[in-house]
């Protein structure tokens, strides 16, 4: 690559571009552990780095874990593992099409780990089709929130119903049912065909049982195949949402 200076004179820059090879991302860590060998052609100030990177991994069995820092092992998979990994976790049995930070939550939560987990659960969001569809689309103003206080789990729910879908799902109903427990956010699901009360009195809520309402929307609609099995979806969808972590608790 040339450029040509301010005091005409050339200057030049090397570019370094990414060696691919067919071996894992963990091979170097796995072979010192195993017997102690360092990468041919390595420094002294690189065999230095790699020891003190083998110390937060651990070895059992010919299976390289990697030590958490709440003392949990983490299973270290390669390239082809990790996409599957993804691919079940996004659009799987039980996969909510959830954005990459929380793929990457979840796979931390299942004992999984690799270098680049973060930026390639981003990566691989940015290509579902289903997630670039139905993109949000965030048009309404911020609102303050009611304080609500629980005093223990399962003590307070709302409830709110997701009205007239359509279209109707093969069996008839077009009405979903959801509760959520102020306390633990433990969410309740359940379709029906009809209505046979009345709210007489809407209490002011703090916006969770609307929240779940529109993230249960979200799942299904990416869930769905012909869009008349999404009452077949929702207990799938529901139970991936209850494994999501939850931003306002942590967990």
């Amino acid at each position: 690559m040339y450029f040509s200076g301010c005091d005409n004179r050339p200057s030049h820059v090397f570019t370094v571009e990414e060696v691919k090879d067919e071996k894992p991302w963990y091979y170097d860590i796995k072979c010192f552990l195993q017997g102690q060998i360092y990468p041919s052609k390595a420094y002294l100030k690189d065999k230095k780095t790699l020891r003190r990177l083998a110390e937060n991994f651990y070895l059992n069995g010919g299976v390289l874990y990697k030590r958490n820092f709440d003392m949990v092992l983490l299973r270290c998979v390669d390239r082809h593992e990790a996409y599957l990994l993804m691919t079940e976790v996004h659009e799987g049995s039980f996969g909510t099409h959830s954005n990459g930070h929380a793929m990457a939550k979840k796979m931390l939560r299942a004992t999984y780990y690799w270098l680049t987990m973060e930026s390639d659960c981003c990566k691989f969001v940015k290509k579902c089709h289903k997630c670039q569809i139905y993109v949000d689309k965030i048009n309404v103003p911020l609102t303050l929130l009611n304080v609500i206080s629980s005093p223990w789990p399962f003590s307070m729910w709302g409830i709110n119903m997701i009205r007239m879908i359509e279209p109707k799902a093969s069996n008839g109903h077009h009405l979903i049912l959801v509760e959520i427990d102020y306390f633990t956010k433990w969410v309740k699901a359940a379709p029906h065909t009809n209505v046979t009360k009345q709210v007489v009195v809407r209490p002011k809520m703090n916006g969770d049982v609307e929240a779940a309402n529109k993230n249960i929307k979200k799942i299904i609609q990416k869930m769905v195949v012909t869009y008349k099995d999404w009452h077949e979806m929702l207990p799938f969808g529901l139970q991936g949402y209850r494994k999501s972590i939850r931003t306002s608790t942590g967990v």
